[in-house]
């Protein structure tokens, strides 16, 4: 529903224009049955816009990490909206067969498992996914937005998670909260110094992790270097030291 109230975009805190009410996790990750309790939050047309272009793509890579057999909602939507969309969308196969090639399996305890078909992931892109969602999340716990200038930080699922440092900010993490069903779930914990340092586990389909945290860009603490890799100096023992742990649920 489009309104003309006087309020301010949760994704980049302009209070000009019409404003649209937003679901922070996006409803193309359920092919039916969503929950009742789905988060909103008001957003302008620019990023309305802007993030909806890309939900479609975060929405089928996360279907195809997740893989068949691996959860109902992903099952469902492999045969029907996940479907319909690479039927009727060039760009949307173009993207999920790009550079298409073997790639090993591994198991659990990393042995050898066969062969797989892998594409090419537009990372930037997918992560944009994500960067709505933790957007969302803090606009609807706090009543405002993350500041223009504070970057989301966005990690998938590898050794890092297996760290001492992510293991104690983990510690001091709320508990898991989510819109009424498995399709997703977060965590997360506040710095009550600087509440624009945050940090979130969001977890898709109950296998799909990814860790990210807000920081003020220019800051004093601002952690230096390519964003490859992971880097969590500092970031845990800012966190979990004095730490406001927060429900995003709101509960």
């Amino acid at each position: 529903m489009t309104t003309s109230q006087p309020t301010v975009c949760a994704y980049c805190g302009t209070d000009q224009g019409l404003f649209q009410a937003e679901h922070v996790i996006p409803r193309c990750l359920w092919e039916a049955d969503r929950p009742g309790h789905m988060l909103t939050v008001p957003a302008c047309g620019p990023c309305n816009h802007g993030y909806g272009r890309d939900e479609e793509y975060f929405r089928t890579v996360l279907v195809a990490l997740t893989g068949q057999g691996s959860h109902p909602q992903v099952n469902q939507l492999l045969g029907g909206k996940v479907r319909r969309a690479l039927k009727r969308n060039p760009r949307l196969r173009e993207d999920m067969t790009r550079n298409v090639r073997p790639m090993p399996r591994r198991s659990p305890g990393g042995l050898f498992a066969g062969v797989r078909l892998g594409f090419e992931l537009d990372v930037k892109r997918f992560y944009r996914g994500v960067e709505k969602t933790v957007r969302g999340l803090f606009a609807y716990k706090s009543g405002r937005p993350l500041a223009p200038s504070t970057a989301v930080r966005i990690y998938e699922g590898n050794g890092f998670w297996e760290t001492p440092g992510f293991q104690s900010l983990l510690e001091e993490m709320s508990e898991p909260a989510g819109v009424g069903d498995d399709v997703f779930s977060c965590r997360c914990a506040r710095y009550s110094v600087d509440p624009e340092w945050s940090a979130w586990l969001l977890i898709y389909y109950q296998t799909q992790g990814f860790f990210a945290w807000t920081e003020p860009l220019g800051s004093s603490h601002e952690i230096a270097g390519e964003d490859t890799g992971i880097r969590d100096r500092g970031i845990a023992s800012r966190l979990a030291t004095n730490s406001n742990i927060v429900d995003p649920e709101g509960s």
